[in-house]
């Protein structure tokens, strides 16, 4: 989990789920600017949420070293 600006948690999910309402405006609209910039907004919704999953990938193995 990340913390936001408020220091609330964000999970990897919350990214995953931004990244697929992206894709799923983006699938109805014609093909345009504004729906490759969709698109590429979802791809960094999951660069966020692969992020997430690598620094608790870190903490687990810190935590049990």
């Amino acid at each position: 989990m990340a913390a936001d600006e408020g220091g609330a948690f964000v999970t990897s999910n919350f990214y995953r789920e931004h990244a697929q309402g992206s894709r799923e405006l983006a699938v109805r609209l014609p093909e345009s600017e504004t729906r490759r910039h969709l698109l590429e907004i979802a791809q960094k919704y999951d660069a966020l949420a692969e992020q997430v999953e690598q620094q608790q990938l870190s903490r687990v193995a810190v935590s049990t070293a």
